[in-house]
């Protein structure tokens, strides 16, 4: 039999069909993987170790917000505001430690705790109450903004999710709302609110729904997906949508939903990234957030990296985090441990190595016979061992520790044990001691052991 091809690059991780059937195209080498820890992909689908991150500052931080311009975080019970230069500043204390949404209106940055709100603008906390009304004579009662679950900007108003209704303010005061006029209401309460160009997405409980702007304050309210969005999974960054692959102008937004990843485009579309390959049922939102092209997003005890450009998934370990945000050419990333810096700056997590490991298709080669391995030809790139493994179906698991002879990219025979054998067979690849990995190619050279009956 001749040399087959077994990897050249891979589309991401796929756990939601049997490892036999993931995809393999065999003129190119791109395959799925069925397991993919603490590795990224590259444009080309290149394998390598995911980059770590360090520690800036103890303490239980949480709600990283940035504009591009103001950095906020809480901290315990404090909200602070983050320099240019990752220093901390207080902003306000005393407050009830609660997870804090924020927006931006005007010239200030609003938040509230769901029990407690204020703006914040040069540093500083303000009361966020109900000024003077000061608009022709009317009837109609004006209150200050409720205590929200969510809150955004768009159009002049400042939107804000309570429960299952959705309130906004009159044109251009976010102080100013009329509730039993300006309002909407959705079946359940809502776990996501956000603005593009062309309107509103909003998520219930049940289903997600576009809010297309056709005056001011007057919407379509539109179906667009049959499925809810995973709360605090929403990425406080946006995405060029020409990035992301779509020939629109404008930003999209980016979350987590209990079919994939969703992709809301500023005409009011959304697009499901990655829902084919991996099953988000059950989970729960704990964060999202972008790194570079990666969308980072936490569900219960599992962290993924969806690229955006690509659409290829992968599994993070020790990577949780409770929210991320880019500000002045750094990522953030906040947890109950402390504020974080994210980066291919770090080789480790905070000291910590890195433990990587990937594993793809499950083959009989498209031949039905039972077949030994004899030799498996890697070409790879790490400075310390690596582990590579093979199982065939009716056998144990094979491991071999291989040390590199060269620096740099290299290429590796690997004998296989002749008394292994099996019809169906899977390979992987795990580094050691938290080692730097890239993986370039594997090749596979199968031996007939007997003819099919």
């Amino acid at each position: 039999m001749d040399i087959i091809p077994y990897y050249r690059g891979s589309i991401g991780l796929n756990i939601i069909d049997s490892p036999t059937r993931v995809s393999l195209d065999l003129e190119t080498g791109m395959t799925q993987m069925t397991e993919a820890l603490n590795v990224s992909l590259d444009i080309t689908g290149q394998i390598k170790r995911r980059s770590g991150f360090s520690k800036i500052a103890s303490g239980v931080f949480h709600s990283l917000f940035s504009d591009g311009i103001t950095c906020l975080t809480g901290r315990s019970t404090d909200l602070l505001q983050i320099g240019p230069d990752l220093s901390l500043n207080g902003v306000r204390s005393g407050l009830a430690g609660l997870p804090i949404t924020y927006t931006k209106t005007g010239n200030a940055i609003a938040y509230c705790n769901g029990g407690e709100k204020g703006l914040v603008k040069d540093g500083l906390s303000s009361p966020w109450i109900k000024g003077i009304y000061g608009g022709p004579s009317t009837i109609r009662e004006f209150s200050t903004v409720p205590f929200a679950d969510h809150i955004t900007f768009f159009g002049g108003r400042t939107f804000v999710a309570l429960g299952k209704v959705l309130y906004w303010s009159e044109l251009h005061r976010p102080d100013l709302f009329d509730f039993s006029k300006n309002m909407h209401q959705f079946t359940s309460k809502i776990s996501l609110l956000t603005a593009v160009s062309d309107g509103l997405f909003v998520s219930d409980q049940v289903c997600t729904y576009f809010l297309r702007a056709q005056g001011n304050p007057v919407f379509k309210q539109e179906l667009v997906g049959t499925f809810p969005a995973l709360a605090d999974t929403l990425a406080q960054d946006s995405i060029e949508a020409i990035d992301a692959g779509f020939q629109v102008p404008g930003l999209c937004r980016i979350w987590g939903s209990t079919k994939g990843v969703i992709l809301g485009l500023p005409t009011g579309q959304i697009f499901n990234l990655n829902g084919h390959n991996i099953d988000y049922t059950g989970l729960t939102g704990v964060c999202g957030g972008l790194l570079g092209d990666l969308y980072i997003h936490q569900m219960n005890a599992k962290t993924y990296a969806l690229n955006y450009r690509t659409r290829s998934t992968t599994e993070y370990t020790n990577f949780q985090f409770n929210s991320i945000v880019n500000f002045n050419g750094y990522t953030l990333a906040a947890a109950d441990t402390g504020l974080y810096q994210l980066g291919t700056d770090f080789n480790d997590d905070n000291g910590t190595g890195i433990d990587c490991s990937v594993k793809f298709k499950k083959w009989d080669f498209g031949i039905p016979n039972t077949k030994r391995i004899r030799y498996a030809y890697l070409g790879i790139d790490t400075p310390g061992t690596f582990i590579f493994n093979a199982k065939p179906d009716n056998g144990a698991e094979l491991s071999y520790r291989i040390d590199p002879k060269l620096v740099g990219l290299q290429g590796t025979r690997i004998t296989l044990a002749s008394t292994a054998q099996g019809r169906y067979w899977i390979f992987g690849v795990k580094n050691t001691g938290g080692n730097d990995l890239m993986l370039d190619a594997i090749d596979i050279l199968p031996i007939r052991r007997n003819a099919a009956i």
